[in-house]
């Protein structure tokens, strides 16, 4: 789960994974090493349907780019999204760990200068679980898994 939640939860963070404007290869940015939060600025941006966190996420991103270009569509899955902004009609920004997928060498993805935008994963659960100290090795698994693929990911994106 994505985080802020509500604080009546026991939890650990996962990870944090930074956003990377997402395009077709045929946009104006598409070419570019780095972007600022400011160069969505006028971006027609497509998110996900209502109730995604994923979609908070990004219009938090968008809304500190002042940017109010949301797109009329919506999409249901990331898949659906990839899709949507390869057919040109508008652009995203997608978690690190979404780029890694089949259809991503369709796409552009540009990150962004340094602090780049993110969000943080973690895994919560009731307080006073019997099962707290499993969750807590679970997370630790998944937090030894996943960083050093963000950590490559993100080195490797901003080498280009």
């Amino acid at each position: 789960m994505a985080q802020p939640v509500a604080r009546d939860f026991s939890y650990q963070t996962l990870y944090e994974e930074e956003f990377f404007f997402t395009s077709a290869l045929q946009h104006e940015y598409a070419q570019a090493k780095t972007l600022k939060i400011a160069d969505l600025a006028n971006q027609p941006i497509l998110l996900l349907e209502e109730g995604h966190c994923l979609r908070e996420q990004a219009m938090a991103v968008c809304k500190m780019a002042k940017n109010n270009e949301i797109a009329d569509f919506t999409a249901t899955s990331l898949e659906t999204l990839r899709l949507m902004v390869q057919a040109g009609m508008g652009v995203t920004l997608l978690p690190a760990l979404a780029t890694l997928a089949q259809s991503s060498n369709l796409l552009a993805y540009i990150p962004f200068v340094k602090p780049a935008p993110s969000r943080t994963l973690a895994l919560f659960w009731r307080p006073g679980s019997p099962k707290t100290p499993c969750l807590r090795a679970i997370a630790q698994c998944i937090s030894e898994l996943i960083e050093p693929k963000l950590k490559k990911l993100s080195h490797a994106m901003h080498a280009q």
